[in-house]
């Protein structure tokens, strides 16, 4: 069974070498996806304790009353800051540029900031 079995292979070399590539090619496929997966949930979480970033994030084009301020703040657990946002039109091709306001003693979605060339951009958005 044995001699048979090498003599197979022996004849179609090239058949049983293309087959166990590709099984092995298949493998790998399937183990890194698997792997892939936690790994960058981990690193998801790890961004966001860091970062301390909102759960939650509400927008008004008119902005926030004070009375309605105080209602989120009355929620069990909610932590309310405020930033003010501001789009913007510019450039020569009359870009939309989002401007948002900063404040040393926000705690959450802290800003972090990056050199790209000449243009220091945020690296997330409040």
């Amino acid at each position: 069974m044995i001699k048979l079995l090498l003599r197979t292979i022996k004849n179609s070399l090239g058949r049983f070498i293309a087959i166990s590539l590709i099984i092995m090619l298949g493998t790998l496929i399937f183990v890194g996806v698997k792997a892939t997966g936690p790994a960058l949930n981990d690193s998801l979480q790890a961004t966001v304790v860091k970062h301390h970033l909102s759960d939650l994030e509400i927008l008004s084009s008119q902005g926030f009353t004070e009375t309605e301020l105080k209602a989120v703040r009355q929620v069990p657990g909610a932590q309310v800051e405020g930033v003010l946002l501001q789009n913007v039109l510019g450039g020569k091709n009359r870009d939309v540029i989002a401007l948002y306001g900063y404040q040393k003693n926000n705690h959450q979605n802290q800003l972090t900031l990056k050199q790209d060339g000449f243009l220091a951009i945020s690296t997330k958005l409040f």
